[in-house]
């Protein structure tokens, strides 16, 4: 007969888990929503809106002219900790060296954004959809 099990360690465990999955999914959903490289349409988009949208963030994705950031920082910030996370995960250990293009880019657009430096007045306002690249 093995130990007995904590069972409200494995519930707490569980929850916490389960957490952390939901907020990987909404960060997938928002990479994908605002990403400018986005085509804008397809079964894929519409399920990350709809994630969005059952996390209440859509209302908030509606007015980005309110946000503090372009459409490539928030991408960036949102995609960031996956990517690097992803790396970790699957023991990509090679410090920055080793980081996909993706993951360095995501990082410096968050970096960027976080500092303060970004570079709102080169982009124009976004929309959900909103994906098309505009000249300023």
């Amino acid at each position: 007969m093995g130990p007995e099990v904590d069972e409200a360690a494995a519930t707490q465990l569980q929850s916490a888990m389960g957490t952390w999955d939901q907020g990987a999914w909404c960060l997938a959903a928002l990479t994908l929503t605002v990403d400018p490289a986005t085509d804008g349409q397809g079964p894929l988009l519409a399920a990350a809106r709809d994630v969005l949208s059952a996390a209440g963030l859509w209302p908030v994705l509606g007015q980005p002219e309110r946000l503090p950031f372009t459409a490539r920082e928030l991408t960036g910030m949102a995609a960031g900790p996956l990517l690097h996370t992803a790396a970790l995960a699957t023991r990509q250990t090679g410090g920055w060296a080793a980081q996909s293009e993706a993951a360095l880019s995501a990082q410096g657009n968050a970096s960027g954004s976080a500092a303060g430096g970004g570079d709102c007045e080169a982009e124009q306002a976004w929309g959900p959809g909103d994906t098309d690249a505009h000249d300023p």
